[in-house]
């Protein structure tokens, strides 16, 4: 049986208003049973439910609401819900795989990459090393050349005692560092594969022969000796191990090594070889008498056959003499002659080596001239963007999409940085040419992010365009169809796109009519024929004041478009303006949802989409108005880490990780990713002076993106020292605290910081905000509601502070502050 909808929502939202929540949700299920995707009810359900500290109950209906934007393709929202049922319980593990599903449907990688990184670190702490382990094949799927991840899914496989599995994913990692040169890295992953793979004397070897040309002999000696118990009479193990001793100056115990290569080399009859190993012991020792017996013995004649046979026809009596060396001194001559054709080729095939060997020079050269991270920039890019280093992303990939303007992910990471720089225009350009690319080959990919680029620019024309479809080639007739469209429209302000979040390619609903029934039609008034007369050219098709739908612009057949009505009126609205109040209510509603997630874009597209409907309606534009101040406050009270000398910061970064490189290997470690990046974090903390507030601000905005909560609070401690900058500081470093779940070392940070003797305006109502929600998680709910009585003293409309005060219990008082206030 149907019900009237609007009945019900007034009912519900009068019994939220009293604090009834039960009979609340009871009304709001009744619009669900009616319409199972009303997401809007969804979300009220979901918010009434957080307020009677039902969490499991809020996250399952949020859960259903996450469902149906995927469903619809919306993977923004989605992604907003996921990540709002995280915040109201981060170890819901089960949300993960959706989050990272959404995220890759949007192709963003490195969210998707963070996503999996976390949800195998809760699995790990917890000592589930399976689930952890599909995680990282996942993530590693996801960026196959992303070596941090394949070296945890590795110490993830050794923990669960799959060696093998563990071994391939170390000699993969290995494969990738290698063709990145980064050779110290590398030596530390092979350690960890010969961990492994015991048995494997060619890495063995490799490794020592890396060593040595290093000048780490006892390194080598300990890799050496697996090579030796494999085959003691391997030549190449041999020489090595003769390098090693000579290395560490035991010049006797390296002859000894060479006098047995030779033996081999006798026994198998290489004797050239042999002889170059008697030299090589010669020069360890040239008073070796066994050695130098050896070569004198087997030296080559100092004259030549050639030679010879010249001394002996220039000694010759015999008459015939002078007939035999003229005889002879044409065969010299051709001899002569042969042996220079000979040392000619040899010098063509030197030449063309020579030749080669320039080219490959100048081949490698030119990479070497290259931009810095020009061998690999993707890889250097994400490493930038994970430490949020944005301006770093830009400098290494903007020369990459110069270069090769088909690369995908290079444009959309790029995007991405643009992104976080507020450069909204370039994001756009970057994420249309993105579309561009893929329309042919995957159109629902290009659709996605013709989506983003409307979040970003809700007004982009070209981007509108593209996803109402790409039209095939027209006929004449067709194309000129369409002119008359667009020549008639021409003059008319239709704004009839849908908003970003809710673009689709699907018809317009069945019931949905173009010409009203009779019994509603208008008379068309005399205003509208005039302005007919004034804008439509002479021989075009009169269309009146038709409320034209943007499906008009779509290929028509010609029988259709002579069809197309003439002088056609407007129905009257059916809704009235009783039913207008409660759906812009309903709006207003979601849109309060996306604010308090601080999602202000997608508050902002849904109250676009109500004033599509409802041109110029003041709630609305108030609405959108505060928007626009609530987000701007929020910038001014959150540190702003473009403003800081960044690059500065990076590049003593990247210099101590140079000088960590170069340090010579400590026998017996073994890689340990943590330990790695722990020994980096020295070296920074080291080269950093404490004074350096803003460096290390900037350092804790790093740590915290990258989830590394305590160490991004310990630079934001080191960095409140200074009184200018302890307010932001310890208010980052409560931030962490929340998100680490330490409530009570939260509520202190945010005491500190509105201590602090130096606040930007307004940042103290910010603070106390965020501290009484601290109080609130804390369980301490009548500091909370002291907390948020302050915020609404200051500023009665920040945020969501008379519902939280509502919620905690205590309407009358707070409705007086505000009165009082007011």
């Amino acid at each position: 049986m149907a019900i009237d909808r609007t009945k019900v929502l007034e009912a519900a939202q009068q019994h939220a208003q009293e604090g009834n929540y039960e009979q609340a949700i009871a009304e709001f299920q009744r619009l669900v049973a009616d319409d199972p995707r009303d997401v809007r009810a969804l979300l009220k359900i979901g918010d009434l439910q957080i307020k009677m500290g039902d969490v499991p109950a809020a996250i399952a209906t949020y859960a259903r609401v996450a469902e149906i934007y995927t469903e619809q393709g919306i993977h923004l929202k989605a992604v907003a819900v996921y990540k709002q049922m995280l915040k109201l319980d981060p170890e819901r593990l089960d949300v993960y795989p959706k989050l990272i599903d959404a995220y890759e449907a949007l192709g963003l990688r490195g969210e998707a990459l963070g996503a999996c990184d976390q949800l195998a670190a809760y699995h790990l702490r917890d000592g589930r090393v399976p689930e952890a382990i599909a995680a990282l094949r996942r993530a590693s799927k996801i960026d196959p050349e992303d070596v941090q991840i394949r070296i945890k899914l590795a110490e993830a496989l050794s923990r669960a005692g799959e060696r093998e599995a563990a071994a391939e994913e170390f000699e993969k990692s290995g494969a990738l560092l290698k063709a990145q040169g980064r050779m110290d890295d590398y030596l530390k992953v092979a350690e960890r594969l010969l961990f492994h793979r015991q048995d494997d004397v060619a890495l063995a070897r490799e490794l020592a022969a890396e060593y040595l040309d290093r000048g780490d002999a006892k390194r080598a000696l300990a890799r050496l000796q697996l090579c030796f118990k494999s085959d003691p009479r391997d030549v190449p193990t041999l020489e090595l191990l003769a390098r090693a001793f000579q290395t560490l100056g035991q010049a006797g115990k390296a002859v000894s090594v060479h006098r047995e290569i030779a033996k081999i080399h006798e026994e198998a009859g290489r004797l050239d070889a042999q002889i170059a190993t008697m030299q090589a012991i010669l020069e360890l020792d040239p008073s070796d008498p066994v050695a130098r017996e050896f070569v004198e013995k087997h030296r080559r004649p100092s004259r030549t056959p050639l030679e010879e046979a010249l001394v002996e026809s220039a000694t010759a009596d015999e008459p015939e003499a002078l007939e035999e060396e003229l005889e002879l001194d044409d065969e010299v001559e051709l001899v002569e002659l042969d042996e220079e054709e000979i040392v000619v080729e040899d010098e063509v095939v030197e030449e063309a080596v020579v030749e080669d060997e320039v080219v490959a020079a100048e081949d490698a050269l030119s990479v070497e001239d290259a931009p810095a991270g020009a061998l690999d920039p993707l890889t250097e890019a994400r490493s930038f963007a994970r430490l949020g280093l944005w301006p770093r992303v830009v400098e290494v990939l903007e020369p990459l999409v110069e270069a090769d303007g088909q690369d995908v992910e290079a444009r959309l990471l790029l995007a991405d940085a643009y992104r976080e720089l507020e450069q909204t225009d370039d994001a756009v350009d970057q994420l249309l040419a993105a579309a561009e690319i893929t329309a042919l080959t995957d159109p629902e990919l290009a659709a996605e992010y013709l989506r983003q680029v409307l979040f970003l620019d809700p007004e982009n024309v070209e981007a509108k365009l593209q996803l109402k479809g790409a039209r095939p080639s027209l006929s004449p007739f067709e194309m000129a169809a369409h002119d008359q469209l667009d020549e008639a429209f021409a003059d008319r302000d239709l704004d009839t796109t849908p908003p970003p979040a809710e673009l689709d390619t699907t018809p317009p609903p069945a019931e949905v009519e173009t010409t009203p029934p009779p019994a509603e039609l208008d008379t068309a008034p005399p205003a509208a024929a005039s302005l007919e007369d004034d804008f439509v050219p002479e021989g075009r098709v009169s269309f009146g004041d038709l409320e034209v739908d943007v499906e008009l612009f779509d290929p028509i057949s010609p029988e259709e478009f002579e069809a197309l009505p003439s002088d056609d009126t407007q129905a009257e609205p059916a809704v009235s303006a009783h039913a207008d109040a409660t759906e812009l209510e309903e709006v207003l509603d979601e849109a309060e949802f996306f604010i308090n997630q601080s999602l202000f874009e997608e508050a902002r597209d849904t109250l676009r989409e109500a004033l599509e409907e409802h041109p110029e309606h003041p709630l609305l534009l108030e609405r959108l108005a505060e928007i626009d101040a609530l987000e701007a406050e929020v910038r001014a009270s959150t540190p702003d880490a473009g403003e800081e000398p960044v690059d500065e910061t990076f590049a003593m970064a990247e210099r101590l990780a140079g000088d960590a490189g170069a340090d010579p290997l400590v026998g017996g470690d073994m890689l340990d990713a943590d330990v790695v990046f722990e020994q980096f974090k020295k070296g920074v903390a080291e080269a950093i002076d404490e004074e350096d507030s803003a460096t290390h601000f900037d350092l804790g905005i790093a740590y915290r993106e990258m989830g590394l909560y305590e160490d991004a609070v310990r630079e934001f401690e080191i960095a409140g020292r200074a009184e200018a900058r302890r307010c932001n500081a310890y208010s980052m470093a409560g931030l962490c605290h929340l998100e680490h779940g330490r409530f009570g070392h939260a509520i202190q940070a945010f005491r500190v910081a509105l201590e602090a003797p130096i606040k930007a305006p307004g940042e103290e109502i910010g603070l106390y905000y965020e501290l009484g929600n601290a109080l609130e998680l804390f369980g301490d709910d009548d500091q909370a509601l002291a907390a948020f009585k302050r915020v609404a003293e200051l500023d009665p409309g920040f945020r969501d502070v008379k519902a939280r005060i509502e919620a905690l219990g205590d309407v009358d008082a707070a409705f007086d502050d505000l009165i009082q206030k007011d």
